[in-house]
């Protein structure tokens, strides 16, 4: 019984060692394969979210420039336009013997009042609002982790000082030439 058992085993060992032969003659006929290798740049949404990225800064560093113009012109457009419907109060002050600086001080300080405002609003709306209604926006296309806002005093008061200087000189370039005139022209 041994010997049948042994003879039986050595054939089924012969048969694998036959099988192993075949396995290796295969692998070895195989031809040496070739390895890719990718990464992030080669996944179209890592590029993508990239590209978009760009994209927003791209407009990030134009459209405060084009806003900023925009509402220089609005303020240079209603001061002027304030000024010329009050050229009568103005000669009028100017006859009364208003000085030139006090005429000017009037316009002036609504300018500077009108630029706080706009700024408080400014800064809300620029530093809030915006960036919550972009990220909502592309919070749909990407899984992008929480907002968090982060509070610049030094940006608001530099944009702020802006606004209301730039408004202010809309004032004042308003009134200027009203005030080089004599009081029955006006």
């Amino acid at each position: 019984e041994y010997a049948d058992g042994k003879a039986e085993a050595d054939e089924k060992i012969a048969d694998a060692q036959e099988k192993i032969t075949d396995a290796r003659r295969k692998v070895a006929d195989i031809d040496s394969c070739e390895w890719y290798i990718f990464s992030r740049s080669y996944n179209p949404g890592y590029t993508g979210f990239g590209q978009d990225a760009d994209r927003m800064a791209n407009l990030a560093s134009v459209l405060p420039i084009i806003f900023f113009l925009v509402a220089a012109l609005v303020c240079l457009t209603t001061m002027t336009r304030m000024v010329d419907e009050q050229r009568g109060n103005i000669g009028t002050m100017k006859a009364l013997g208003y000085s030139k600086g006090a005429i000017a001080m009037k316009y002036l300080m609504y300018a500077f009042i009108a630029g706080i405002f706009g700024s408080i609003l400014g800064c809300s709306l620029g530093m809030y609002i915006f960036p919550s209604v972009i990220f909502n926006a592309w919070n749909l296309m990407y899984n992008l982790p929480e907002l968090k806002f982060v509070l610049q005093p030094g940006l608001m008061l530099l944009a702020s000082g802006l606004v209301i200087g730039v408004t202010m000189l809309a004032a004042f370039a308003a009134v200027y030439k009203e005030l080089m005139e004599v009081p029955s022209q006006l």
